[in-house]
């Protein structure tokens, strides 16, 4: 399986979780929640960090890579998922 790049793009207002611009993780073998991650965050990437870890193809990937948001909307978060 492929191994997987989480990376903080933007965050809006405040983050409960504390993330930064540039924040990042590294998926690879088994998929558990990293350490310190918020699993409410996790609980949107997983879909699509299994999609690439698989091999699939996500239609708005630019450059293999995509953005996806976290669900709190007023401060929101912004991923960028990569495979390597």
């Amino acid at each position: 399986m492929k191994k997987v790049l989480i990376k903080v793009k933007s965050v809006k207002e405040l983050c409960e979780a504390k993330y930064k611009v540039g924040d990042s993780w590294e998926i690879k073998n088994n998929v558990f929640i990293p350490e310190n991650f918020c699993m409410h965050a996790f609980y949107v990437l997983y879909p699509w960090i299994q999609t690439l870890r698989m091999g699939g193809e996500i239609p708005w990937n630019i450059n293999g890579e995509i953005e996806v948001p976290c669900i709190d909307k007023d401060n929101m978060v912004i991923f960028s998922l990569k495979c390597e």
